[in-house]
């Protein structure tokens, strides 16, 4: 496999929405550049990667979060009150799986935990009104 297989595939990918529209800029003379800040999984090609069975697809539902989230999740963990580590780990997984997947998982790990999940309900609660 060469490089124009390699951006062609890519490009193939970003069309049906399974690859970051940007990872591959074509230029009007048929050039192209991988661009590796952009090299990345959609949620959408995150979810088609994990698929294990119909039942998953069948259980998944989508949620709207502000785009400014998806957008500032990466300065959100910096300023996390959490662990080097942590920090580290957390970003590793929005460069390997994308910003909306880490979203994804935060809200499932949300809602699995009772204690959490009340804090926030409580949070939610008093800024409605």
């Amino acid at each position: 496999m060469g490089w124009d297989q390699l951006a062609a595939d890519t490009n193939y990918l970003m069309r049906i929405g399974l690859v970051e529209p940007k990872a591959v800029v074509f230029g009007i003379d048929g050039h192209y550049v991988f661009n590796t800040n952009c090299m990345a999984l959609t949620a959408k090609g995150f979810d088609y990667a994990n698929v294990d069975t119909i039942g998953s697809e069948l259980n998944a539902v989508t949620i709207k979060i502000h785009k400014n989230t998806i957008e500032q999740i990466e300065t959100i963990i910096m300023s996390a009150n959490l662990p080097e580590s942590e920090k580290k780990t957390l970003l590793q997984l929005v460069k390997e799986k994308g910003a909306e997947s880490v979203v994804g998982k935060c809200v499932d790990t949300l809602f699995a935990n009772a204690g959490a999940a009340t804090q926030v309900l409580s949070e939610l609660a008093k800024s409605v009104f």
